[in-house]
């Protein structure tokens, strides 16, 4: 079925321009109650110090350490243009219009594709491109600054792909394209690989879906060894440290997913991304028309791809861990709703799934973004950017920390990170402490005399026994408004041996004079 350009440019047009005024709206109320413009999350940063590192020509937040702290194996390339700082900075924000704009864009080719666009169908269509992009959260994603607005867009791709390609349609360049970058963007596009190529198998493409897989993970693999020639993990750190948790380290393999799935769908957007799988299931199961046609292989598509996050992925994290199979199974639901039986024979049927789609997104999400997420500008501004200017400018010399993050990037000196994404000594040892496998306890205090690190700024109740015994607390920073996504609203100093106390107060001292309003710091009684 064709569509006329008007249509077409209707749909494109509603969606993109939705989805950008959304995340001006977010820009703007965040600026206001900040003052500055300023990213809603930390991490934006660890991939930018990785940048840096990549345009000095090593891999890494510390010059001549290699570590992989980043969540993704492209996204420090794409912001390794470090002409100067200032305009490094706004690189995420760049790429996340970008992702966005491409989102939104292949969002209203998917419902296009699914037959919105026809007599009948076509105001529901047009209000699901408008408003589609903001119920599943896509402004408020790429408001983030993080690599997952581009990953959504290389998984549409995918979804696209598999779409046109059951059609009958041409395919394999946008597929293709997608299976290429997803899996480099965020490692759960591995899971979309899979699934794709298994359609492709289906459909008597063999080659096609070998071709698929080998694009999708050689250069995972190739990334792998390259890591384990500089004697690191295969998979960067921020992966293995958000992998299993303490509390399932005793499990067995498949417990470890009955636990991670129940975990998952016990939150909101795990909960919406099941509602998704099984309202596709469900159309799949009813409808014999559907079951016969190769539709019926995009809804095992959505349904391999969604009970696949949710027992291998995460949800959570402002939102942005479900974010792209959040899409996927929405959008994948709209196809098989729009190319079922309800669509001839019971109209209402497809309104009532098209409102599902935006409102049950929208009851989970909206009022927490539109109202909270203008916060943590704020709270990143404050925090992580006045210890950031205490480190760089009053301090200027090694430095731990257990968030890393804005401390790290632009910062000629050692960033100790002890939480371990940028140091794989720390992870181990974190995670060791964690499960009750031996680590010592003040095993963080050997670290720092290797790295020469004399002042530590991490949240005390994250640290937990990994404070040196001969650490002196100098105090405490502290925000007076706790709104904003931050580990803790409170940071404590330590002095990693007595004799550093004379040299660090000073500049303490001199920093705590130029604190921004909103801010305290309590020195501790010892150091007075």
């Amino acid at each position: 079925m064709s569509i006329a350009q008007p249509d077409r440019r209707r749909f494109v047009v509603a969606s993109v321009l939705g989805a950008l005024a959304f995340l001006l709206f977010l820009e703007i109320t965040a600026w206001r109650v900040a003052g500055v413009f300023e990213y809603p999350l930390d991490d934006v940063y660890i991939h930018l110090a990785m940048a840096e590192g990549l345009w000095a020509g090593s891999y890494g937040v510390n010059p001549g350490e290699i570590s992989s702290a980043a969540s993704s194996v492209l996204y420090p390339v794409l912001l390794a243009p470090v002409i100067s700082p200032e305009f490094q900075r706004l690189l995420p924000l760049f790429w996340n219009v970008a992702g966005l704009v491409l989102s939104a864009w292949l969002w209203a080719e998917v419902l296009l594709a699914a037959g919105y666009g026809r007599a009948g169908l076509r105001r529901v269509g047009l209000v699901l491109a408008a408003l589609g992009p903001i119920a599943l959260q896509m402004p408020a994603v790429a408001f983030l600054g993080m690599e997952h607005a581009l990953h959504t867009a290389a998984s549409l791709a995918i979804l696209l792909g598999v779409i046109r390609h059951l059609k009958g349609q041409p395919a394999r360049g946008l597929l293709f394209a997608g299976i290429l970058f997803a899996p480099l963007l965020r490692y759960e596009g591995l899971g979309l690989v899979i699934a794709a190529a298994g359609v492709l198998l289906v459909t008597g493409q063999r080659r096609a879906a070998l071709s698929a897989v080998a694009l999708g993970v050689v250069p995972l693999a190739l990334f792998s060894a390259f890591l384990m020639k500089n004697g690191l993990d295969p998979l960067p750190n921020s992966v293995l440290a958000k992998q299993v948790g303490a509390t399932d380290t005793d499990l067995g393999s498949v417990a470890q997913r009955l636990a991670a799935f129940r975990r998952n769908i016990g939150q909101g957007g795990g909960a919406l991304v099941l509602g998704f799988v099984l309202g596709s299931w469900a159309l799949y199961g009813l409808d014999a028309r559907l079951r016969a046609g190769p539709m019926r292989w995009l809804a095992v598509f959505v349904i391999v791809a969604g009970l696949g996050h949710l027992a291998f992925g995460q949800i959570g994290w402002l939102n942005r861990y479900e974010h792209y199979i959040l899409v996927i199974t929405a959008g994948g639901f709209l196809v098989l709703l729009a190319n079922s039986a309800l669509a001839e024979n019971w109209r209402a049927g497809v309104l009532l799934g098209a409102a599902f789609s935006l409102v049950a997104p929208g009851v989970v999400y909206l009022r927490e973004v539109t109202f909270g997420y203008r916060y943590n500008p704020r709270a990143i501004h404050l925090q992580q950017g006045q210890m950031a200017r205490f480190a760089q400018d009053y301090w200027n010399a090694p430095v731990a920390v257990n968030d890393l993050g804005r401390v790290s990037w632009n910062n000629p000196n050692h960033v100790l990170d002890l939480w371990g994404l940028a140091s794989p000594e720390a992870l181990r040892l974190r995670l060791a402490s964690q499960a009750g496998r031996g680590a010592p306890g003040g095993w963080a205090d050997e670290l720092t005399r290797k790295h020469g690190v004399r002042l530590v700024m991490a949240y005390e109740h994250w640290l937990g026994d990994a404070v040196g015994k001969d650490w002196v607390v100098l105090g405490d920073f502290w925000l007076d408004d706790r709104r904003g996504f931050l580990g803790s609203d409170r940071v404590r100093f330590y002095a990693t041996d007595p004799d550093a106390v004379a040299q660090i107060m000073p500049a303490l001292d001199e920093w705590v004079k130029t604190l921004d309003d909103g801010t305290n710091f309590q020195f501790a009684e010892v150091t007075r």
